[in-house]
């Protein structure tokens, strides 16, 4: 199967066998797409203008989850990562990043700030990575440059330097490739 997603809010899905694109109906009022990713072999995740959608290929269930809180004023879903432990990020409009854990749909807003406001490294795009020993690297949006603690479920500030007699600061990333 073959998922495709257009901007406007559009998703078709393609079938071994299928002349042309069997389209999902989406609920009321998601008019764009920002981002798709595969949660597990069954589900994907669209980031929309209404939040979260997720799709059970399976079953052709659709559903919405809002990553609106008190700290997250935005509904918009910008982009979406989902880690090895199958949780979600998303970055919205507001600051901070929200992590969705998909095992019983839990949500937690984080954000990351610099003690020194000098030693701040912040992204132009959304940033997010995990290493090959599961550690999950983030810049939240209007944050700083951190990992996700598993032990304490925060984001702790990493201040990214360069090594040698000349040490400096990285105050934007504003490439990267993965």
């Amino acid at each position: 199967t073959v998922v495709l997603a257009s901007p406007d809010g559009k998703i078709g899905l393609y079938r071994k066998g299928q002349d042309g694109p069997t389209m999902i109906p989406l609920p009321a009022g998601v008019t764009s797409i920002n981002a798709l990713a595969k949660l597990d072999a069954s589900r994907i995740v669209a980031a929309t203008n209404r939040g979260l959608l997720i799709y059970d290929i399976s079953k052709g269930d659709v559903r919405i989850e809002s990553v609106r809180s008190g700290a997250q004023l935005s509904v918009a879903v910008k982009e979406i990562f989902i880690d090895n432990r199958r949780r979600i990020w998303a970055f919205s409009d507001g600051n901070g990043v929200t992590m969705i854990n998909t095992n019983d749909w839990t949500q937690q807003w984080m954000a990351a700030t610099a003690d020194n406001p000098l030693l701040v490294t912040r992204s132009e795009a959304p940033f997010m990575h995990q290493d090959n020993f599961g550690t999950v690297w983030v810049v939240p949006v209007g944050g700083t440059f951190s990992y996700y603690d598993e032990v304490s479920h925060r984001l702790v500030p990493y201040i990214l330097q360069s090594s040698g007699l000349a040490e400096t600061d990285l105050p934007t990333i504003n490439k990267f490739m993965i």
